[in-house]
C-alpha cells in the first residue's frame, strides 16, 4: 500500500471524548508528521454543503478519508463517501464506538492513528443500509432505545459517556408500555405489540461483549430484525439474561427475521427513530439493505476474528 498524500477528516467536536483542543490537535500533529495534507470538515452540518466540499476535495486529489468521532460520525462520513471509492479509517472518539469494537479497531487514539500509516492493516468490505436516502452502518431502532436517546442531553453524554444513558433507560423501563407496530419485512406484513424494534447490521449490543446472536455478521449481505415484547421489569431481566447466556432464540418475547432487501416500521403515532446512535426522525421509516458497500481498514491480524 502506497503512502497517502491528502486526507479528508470528518471531525465531530461534540463526540463523547472530544474537548476543545486535545483530539483534534493530536490528529493534526500526526498528519503533519507523516506529511499528509489534510482538510478538516466539521460534522454534523448541512449535508448539501458537505457534499459539495467532499466532491471538490476529491477533484483536488484527496486519497484518504478519516472519520474522527463516534458511530454517528462514521455514518455521516459513510453517507458522504458512497459515490466514491476512498479508503476509510476510523478514529473512535464517541460514547459507544460500537463499530470500532466490532471491527477490532484500536480504541486509543494513538493506536488508531498509527493504523493509517502501518503496513499491518487490511481492507474489509461491510454492508450498510439506508433510510430516507441517508446511509448508516450499525443499527436502527424504534422503542425504548430511541426514547432514551431523545431525552439524554449531549452534555451528559460528553461528561458521563455510555453511563449517561443509564438513568434515562431506568426511567423508560419504569414507564414501559407496549406499542402496536406494523412491520413489512421483504414483502411480509405483520403486526406486533413491542417495546423495542431493532434492525441491526452489527452483532454488538451497546456494551461489548454483549451480542444479539452469534450468526449476526456485518458483512453477510443481510440485516437482522429483532422485535422485543418486554412488558415489565421481569421481561427486561429475562431478556438481558438470555443475551448474557446466548439463548436469545429461546426467549418467547423476542421475534427474529433476516432482512434480504428492505423493511418498513409503522406506528399509530410518530415515534422517534435512532440510527447509529443519533436521532434521525420519526416513524414511519423504511430501511433498505446495501450489501458489501463500504470499504474500511482494520488491523490485519483481526480480520479472522470479526466472524
Amino acid at each position: 500500500m502506497g503512502a497517502y498524500r491528502h486526507a479528508i477528516v470528518f471531525y465531530n467536536e461534540k463526540s463523547g471524548q472530544c474537548t476543545s483542543t486535545h483530539p483534534r490537535a493530536e490528529i493534526e500533529r500526526f498528519l503533519i508528521d507523516h506529511q499528509i495534507q489534510y482538510h478538516i470538515l466539521l460534522v454534523p452540518q448541512n449535508k448539501a454543503k458537505l457534499r459539495e466540499e467532499v466532491a471538490l476535495l476529491i477533484q483536488h486529489g484527496v486519497d484518504l478519508a478519516i472519520a474522527a468521532g463516534g458511530d454517528g460520525t462514521v455514518s455521516i462520513a459513510t453517507d458522504l463517501l458512497m459515490p466514491y471509492s476512498l479508503p476509510l479509517f476510523i478514529l473512535p472518539l464517541g460514547t459507544g464506538n460500537l463499530l470500532a469494537k466490532e471491527l477490532k479497531i484500536p480504541l486509543r487514539l494513538e493506536n488508531a492513528l498509527n493504523l493509517i500509516t502501518s503496513t499491518d492493516n487490511r481492507s474489509f468490505t461491510l454492508d450498510t443500509f439506508s433510510c430516507d436516502n441517508q446511509f448508516y452502518i450499525m443499527n436502527l431502532s424504534v422503542g425504548v432505545s430511541s426514547q432514551v436517546m431523545e431525552v439524554t442531553p449531549t452534555e451528559e453524554k460528553k461528561r458521563f459517556g455510555f453511563f449517561a444513558y443509564f438513568k434515562h433507560f431506568i426511567e423508560q423501563v419504569l414507564g414501559l408500555e407496549l406499542k402496536r407496530v406494523v412491520i413489512n419485512h421483504d414483502g411480509v406484513k405483520e403486526t406486533f405489540m413491542a417495546s423495542e424494534v431493532m434492525v441491526t447490521n452489527s452483532r454488538l449490543i451497546a456494551i461489548n461483549p454483549l451480542e444479539w446472536a452469534e450468526d449476526v455478521f456485518i458483512d453477510d449481505g443481510v440485516l437482522d430484525l429483532f422485535i422485543v415484547r418486554a412488558a415489565n421489569l421481569t421481561d427486561i431481566i429475562g431478556f438481558v439474561h438470555s443475551i448474557f447466556t446466548k439463548r436469545i432464540w429461546q426467549n418467547p418475547i423476542v421475534h427474529h427475521f433476516k432482512i434480504q432487501d428492505r423493511c418498513t416500521i409503522e406506528t399509530a403515532h410518530p415515534f422517534p427513530v435512532q440510527a447509529d446512535g443519533d436521532l434521525v426522525g420519526k416513524t414511519p421509516v423504511e430501511v433498505i439493505v446495501h450489501p458489501k458497500s463500504l470499504r474500511v481498514f482494520i488491523p490485519s491480524n483481526e480480520v479472522g476474528k470479526i466472524r
